[in-house]
């Protein structure tokens, strides 16, 4: 059974659920998130056994983020200045590519003008 606490503090983003790392060692998860991590790696025992060789040490990592301070500026017709801020160990990458399809849409409306962010993206 769950501790009690929990659901409060995930809730509060105090604490995070976490993925596993992969490399030498073993899995620091318990009963079914285990099995599951288990079933996953069985499934890539060439990626597991190279990352193994490289050397790595089992590790996790937060499955979410917070975000804060998110903002962004039209300086012109084709340059768009996006802000936010990352805790440590975060990807700005990633929470990027994840977000532009939810940020696209309003970042459109505030400009009617073609926006260009690196990759190709537009907005017409």
């Amino acid at each position: 059974m769950a501790d009690a606490t929990l659901e409060p503090r995930l809730a509060a983003l105090a604490i995070h659920p976490t993925g596993a790392l992969w490399g030498r060692g073993e899995l620091d998860t318990r009963d079914a998130a285990r099995e599951l991590e288990a079933e996953q790696t069985a499934r890539f025992p060439i990626f597991c056994a190279g990352l193994e060789k490289q050397g790595l040490k089992q590790e996790r990592r937060a499955l979410r983020i917070q975000v804060g301070e998110v903002g962004f500026e039209v300086l012109d017709e084709a340059t768009l200045r996006l802000a936010f801020t990352l805790p440590p160990g975060s990807y700005a990458t990633r929470y990027f590519w994840s977000s532009w399809e939810r940020l696209r849409p309003n970042l459109c409306q505030c400009s009617k003008q073609l926006l260009h962010i690196g990759g190709g993206m537009r907005c017409r």
